[in-house]
C-alpha cells in the first residue's frame, strides 16, 4: 500500500518549484535535490501531523510538545466518539492560528482531494466528524479501537490559504447540520459547493520554517528557504541517471537510489550514507479457497458461504514447502545487491509489533522435497513437475502447476523470476496469473506493502486476516484465511484497556508467532533506504525521515 499525498500539496510543489535543468553546487546553504528522487519525504517534513510519530518505531507519541494536539480524550475502548483539542499557541506565518478546520480538511482529504469518491476514512476508521469551535473536534469511529488515534493523524494543512473559502463551508455546514455529520456527508457537500480550486502562497509552508524564494539563476525554478538555508528541486538532465547527477555534482542528496548502484555510491569515501531497514517488504500470500469459484465470504446479507479449498495450499504441509524451497538470501543478493533484511512474519522488522524471537526459515529444499513427497505430491511422468499420487487435496494426477499473481512494479518480476526458478528445483511448477489479486483466482501471490504512514505504522493487521475482510474484488483477507485465535488475538489487542502499548506489543507478537506457524502469508524481505549526501553538516536521517532537522543542517561546499 503505498502513501498517497494530498493533491493540493503536490500541486504547491509544482507549481512553486518547478522543474529545472541540473545546477551545480554554489554558496553556503543550498541543499540540491533531483524533483524525481525525493519522493514524499521533504512533504513530510514541511507538513506536519496532528500527533507525531516515533520515527524508528512507528509508536505515536501523544502527547509530545511538538504535537499540534496535547489534549485528547481517552482511548476510546469504551465508545466511538473521541474528543481532540488543539494547542492554542501556534500560528499560520500570516498569524491565523491554527485551527480545527485545518484539521478537518486534512482528515476529509487523506487521499487526494475532498470530492466523495476520493475519501477514504469512512469505509477504514473514521465515520463522522463535528467541529465544536475553532480549536475543538470529535470524532466518530467505525468501532472503539487502540488503532484509531494512530489511523486519525492526518496532515494539518492552512485551509484558509489552500482552499479560502473552506473555512466559510465548514461553519455554514455545523449550523445547518449542528452535531456528528458523516464523513460522506461532509464529502458530498464539499463537492456540491465546487471549492476545489486551490489558492497557493508562502503561508503553507510554516510549519518547516521555510517560505518560496526566487531564483537566482536564469532557467532555475523557485527554491524553499528560511534565510540561511535553501532546497532547490531540480530536474532530470536527458540521459543522466539520478546516480550520475549526484556523483558528478550536480545535485548532493539523493533519496533511495537504484539498488544497482548502491554499490557504486558506497565505494566513494567522500560521501555520507545512511543504509537502514526501511517500512517496506514484500511478502507471498496463500491462496485456501476454490479458485474456480472465487467469492466473499459473506453475502451481503451476512450469510457465510462455501468457498471450497485449495487443491493445494489447504494442506499446510504445501505451504511450508514452498517456503523452505525459496532461497531468500539468494534473492536479497541477487536483485538488491545485499541491501535489504530478511524478516519473520508479515510486520517490518522496524515495526513495535514485530517478534525479533522468531528466526526466518532457512532454505532447505531437500526438507522441502519430503514434506511434498509425505503430502502426496509426486512427479510420476518424469516432467519434473510433480502430480497428486496420493494427496488428499486434489484429484489424482492434478498437476503441482501453481498459479502465481505478482504485484506489478519495483523489482518484483525479477524476484517473481528466481522464485519460479528455486521452486521448479523441488518439482513445483509456476504459471503466471492476473497482477491483480482481488479476483482470487491465484494460488500464491507475490505482493509489497509500505508501513510507512500513520495509518499503516500501527501493527493492527485486521484487515489482512479476519474473515469480514475477505471481500472478492477488495484488497484485504484475499487469501481467504480464517484462524478463531488470530482473531481473538487481534481483537484483544485492538481493545487493551487505556491501550497500554507494551500489553498490545506483546500480542502483536503472539499473533505474529501464530501466523508464522500457521503459514498464511509470511514475509521475505524489508528492503533497505538509502539517503545520500556530500558536504551536508548536520545530516543524520532517521527511518523514512531524512530531513527531520533540515534547519540545522550547514552545506560545506
Amino acid at each position: 500500500m503505498k502513501r498517497v499525498f494530498i493533491l493540493a500539496v503536490g500541486a504547491a510543489l509544482i507549481v512553486l518549484l518547478g522543474a529545472a535543468p541540473a545546477a551545480s553546487q554554489e554558496g553556503r546553504g543550498l541543499v540540491v535535490i533531483n524533483s524525481n528522487s525525493y519522493n514524499y519525504p521533504i512533504m513530510d517534513y514541511i507538513f506536519p501531523r496532528l500527533y507525531r510519530l516515533h520515527p524508528a518505531t512507528g509508536v505515536l507519541e501523544g502527547a509530545a510538545p511538538e504535537n499540534l494536539a496535547l489534549v485528547v480524550d481517552a482511548q476510546p475502548t469504551a465508545e466511538q466518539e473521541q474528543t481532540i483539542h488543539l494547542r492554542d499557541d501556534l500560528l499560520w506565518s500570516d498569524g491565523t492560528p491554527v485551527s480545527a478546520y485545518d484539521v478537518l480538511f486534512g482528515l476529509l482529504a487523506g487521499r487526494g482531494n475532498v470530492p466523495a469518491e476520493n475519501v477514504y476514512l469512512s469505509r477504514d476508521s473514521v465515520t463522522g466528524v463535528a467541529v465544536i469551535d475553532e480549536s475543538t473536534l470529535r470524532v466518530r469511529y467505525v468501532a472503539p479501537d487502540c488503532s484509531n488515534t494512530a489511523r486519525t493523524n492526518p496532515y494539518v494543512i492552512p485551509v484558509h490559504v489552500v482552499v479560502p473559502g473552506f473555512i466559510a463551508f465548514a461553519q455554514d455546514l455545523s449550523v445547518e447540520r449542528p452535531g456528528m455529520i458523516s464523513v460522506e456527508d461532509w464529502s458530498k457537500a464539499y463537492d456540491e459547493a465546487h471549492l476545489s480550486e486551490h489558492s497557493l502562497g508562502e503561508d503553507m509552508y510554516l510549519p518547516a520554517g521555510l517560505r518560496p524564494a526566487p531564483a537566482e539563476r536564469s532557467g532555475e525554478a523557485g527554491r524553499l528557504t528560511n534565510g540561511d538555508l535553501a532546497i532547490l528541486l531540480v530536474g532530470t538532465t536527458s540521459g543522466i541517471t539520478l546516480e550520475e547527477q549526484f556523483l558528478s555534482g550536480m545535485t548532493n542528496l539523493l533519496i533511495n537510489p537504484d539498488f544497482d548502484r548502491r554499490a557504486d555510491l558506497l565505494a566513494h569515501e567522500d560521501i555520507q550514507i545512511y543504509d537502514a531497514p526501511g517500512w517496506s517488504i514484500d511478502y507471498l500470500t496463500f491462496n485456501f479457497a476454490d479458485t474456480t469459484i472465487p467469492r466473499s465470504a459473506y453475502t451481503t446479507k451476512g450469510e457465510l458461504l462455501d468457498q471450497g479449498h485449495n487443491e493445494f495450499f489447504s494442506d499446510q504441509r504445501l505451504r511450508q514447502a514452498v517456503q523452505l524451497g525459496i532461497d531468500v538470501n539468494a534473492i536479497i543478493e541477487v536483485i538488491y545487491q545485499g541491501d535489504a533484511t530478511r524478516i519473520t512474519g508479515t510486520l517490518p522488522s522496524n515495526s513495535w509489533g514485530y517478534n525479533p524471537d522468531l528466526q526466518p526459515a532457512a532454505y532447505d529444499p531437500g526438507a522441502a522435497a519430503r514434506l511434498l513427497d509425505e503430502a502426496g505430491w509426486v512427479d510420476t511422468d518424469g516432467n519434473g513437475i510433480r502430480n497428486c499420487f496420493r494427496c488428499t487435496t486434489a484429484e489424482v494426477g492434478t498437476s503441482l502447476l501453481l498459479r502465481f499473481s505478482v504485484e506489478s512494479g519495483g523489482s518484483r518480476g525479477r524476484v517473481a523470476e528466481m522464485i519460479a526458478l528455486q521452486l521448479e528445483r523441488i518439482g513445483v511448477g509456476i504459471t503466471y496469473a492476473d497482477s491483480n489479486p482481488t479476483n482470487q483466482r491465484f494460488d500464491l501471490y507475490l505482493g509489497g506493502y509500505t508501513y510507512n504512514s500513520p495509518y499503516t505504522l500501527d501493527p493492527d493487521q485486521t484487515a489482512l486476516f479476519n474473515r469480514t475482510a475477505d471481500v472478492a474484488g477488495a484488497m484485504g483477507n484475499i487469501g481467504s484465511y480464517y484462524n478463531p485465535a488470530l482473531e481473538n488475538l487481534l481483537e484483544q489487542a485492538r481493545t487493551v484497556p487505556d491501550c497500554d502499548i507494551n500489553t498490545r506489543a506483546a500480542l502483536y507478537r503472539e499473533a505474529q508467532a501464530l501466523l508464522a506457524d500457521d503459514l498464511p502469508m509470511f514475509g521475505l524481505y524489508v528492503r533497505h533506504e538509502m539517503f545520500v549526501a556530500r558536504g551536508i553538516q548536520g545530516f543524520d536521517p532517521q527511518p523514512g525521515d531524512p530531513f527531520w532537522n533540515l534547519l540545522n543542517w550547514r552545506v560545506s561546499s
